[in-house]
């Protein structure tokens, strides 16, 4: 596996401002070969992390605030395990991110998912524009 610890891909950015073109010309270079050596592309890296937290807006008045948990209904449950085998079809997909979404479906399953699990799940669908449509 590639070298793609999180500062060491700092420097490398850092050095993308280097007024000398040959290092800039190295350092991106080098980024190029970090990211398809790991299998990734830009969506990857540039996505949001999973662990992200999500501001909800305020709702509007006399609107009524959104579900925050509780367990979905299985039909909710079943387009969520479209959506993951969607997101795991996806060859770019880390390997951190695959044992994540294995491990959802395992919560499906096993009757622990709930509806803040389902609403992660479709945020990161539409974000990393798997093939099924998120419903």
């Amino acid at each position: 596996m590639p070298h793609l610890d999180r500062d060491s891909f700092i420097a490398l950015l850092d050095r993308l401002g280097d007024a000398d073109d040959a290092a800039v010309l190295a350092a991106a270079r080098a980024i190029d070969a970090r990211v398809r050596e790991a299998g990734l592309d830009w969506n990857d890296l540039l996505a949001p992390p999973p662990t992200a937290v999500v501001e909800e807006p305020e709702p509007e008045v006399g609107e009524a605030p959104p579900e925050k948990g509780g367990e979905p209904d299985a039909e909710e449950c079943a387009h969520d395990l479209v959506l993951i085998d969607a997101l795991l079809a996806r060859p770019t997909l880390s390997p951190e991110m695959r044992v994540e979404l294995q491990e959802m479906r395992g919560q499906i399953t096993d009757g622990n998912h709930t509806r803040l699990d389902s609403r992660y799940l479709r945020g990161l669908h539409a974000r990393l524009g798997a093939g099924a449509p998120a419903a």
